[in-house]
């Protein structure tokens, strides 16, 4: 049987979106905060390209905040990321707002010094939304509004033929329903971002050394390897040889901390016949993680027991969800 694969755009689309109706084509007015969280990007990430496109003036931020914060190895490697998105959107024209705290304190601060109307942010299905719904009382409080972006997965929501009750939770029938639909083109980083309001009134805040977040002594400082770009490199190694690509971390690892978007893997990785077994795979196992989190998420609402992500690209189920999903292969 000749098992059918997405179809892909191999061109990045345009970071103005071209090619589908743009929901931030509109005239841009105000202030907007973007919160950074697993997407430490510019290319192919929703939630800018919507809060560039709606704002005359824009505000990135990333929090380093415990509940959400790794330890060991990976703390090194989310700091570098971190760091080195700092750079990328300095080279657009912006920058990156550094703070550490609870997320809900620090984006509040940062909307009242600000006058930000909106903060947006991008969701990972895979995440717990604990975090998420303090951010947005906060926010809330002083009079802006949170505005949660689809993200995380390969395929968008608006492309599947289920909603959040009806996700499969056998892989195989959640594969060969994935088979069938179409996976959008990766967009491409912005060139140039709106300015920061209060012409950089607003302290941008130091990024915090690995002992001042508990993550282990200064030597280990630079040995994370994370960041877009590097890990883009490693996906251009990868694309030229599976067995490649850049020492230090794995695509997985690249993939949960949001350094690489799982529509570019698939660009790079399965457009040709003869490089997309392995990677497609793999992409279907990730997201069959995400779409399942958000199924049992939506099921727990309001009870405090969504799913949460475990690992870089991973997943955890709760005791009671994990007989329930089978991960048989198809």
């Amino acid at each position: 049987m000749v098992r059918r694969t997405p179809r892909v755009d191999t061109q990045l689309t345009p970071a103005g979106g071209a090619g589908r109706p743009d929901p931030a084509a509109k005239a841009p007015a105000g202030v907007a905060v973007l919160w950074f969280r697993h997407d430490l990007r510019l290319h192919d990430n929703e939630a800018l390209r919507r809060a560039a496109g709606g704002t005359s003036s824009l505000l990135p931020a990333y929090v380093f905040d415990r509940r959400e914060f790794p330890s060991g190895p990976r703390a090194a490697a989310v700091r570098a990321a971190v760091q080195a998105l700092r750079d990328a959107l300095q080279g657009a024209g912006s920058s990156l707002v550094v703070r550490a705290g609870s997320a809900e304190e620090e984006l509040a601060k940062l909307v009242r010094s600000s006058g930000a109307s909106k903060v947006y942010c991008g969701f990972d299905p895979a995440m717990g939304d604990a975090v998420e719904a303090r951010v947005r009382r906060a926010v809330e409080a002083e009079g802006a509004r949170l505005e949660v972006v689809w993200g995380g997965t390969l395929l968008h929501e608006d492309d599947v033929p289920f909603g959040p009750g009806d996700v499969p939770r056998n892989f195989a029938a959640f594969r060969s329903v994935m088979e069938t639909c179409s996976v959008r083109s990766p967009v491409e980083a912005p060139s140039s971002l709106p300015g920061l309001p209060g012409r950089g009134s607003i302290p941008l805040g130091e990024i915090p050394s690995l002992a001042q977040l508990g993550g282990g002594a200064a030597p280990t400082e630079e040995a994370g390897g994370g960041g877009e770009r590097r890990a883009l490199r490693y996906l251009e190694g990868l694309s030229r040889d599976p067995g490649g690509g850049e020492g230090g971390m794995t695509l997985a690892e690249y993939l949960g901390q949001g350094c690489l978007s799982p529509r570019m893997v698939y660009a790079k990785l399965c457009a040709g016949a003869d490089r997309g077994g392995w990677a497609w795979f793999e992409l279907a196992w990730r997201d069959f993680y995400r779409w399942v989190a958000w199924r049992l998420a939506s099921e727990d609402e309001g009870q405090g027991k969504a799913a949460k992500a475990a690992g870089a690209g991973g997943h955890a189920l709760s005791p009671r969800h994990a007989s329930t999903i089978s991960f048989a292969p198809a």
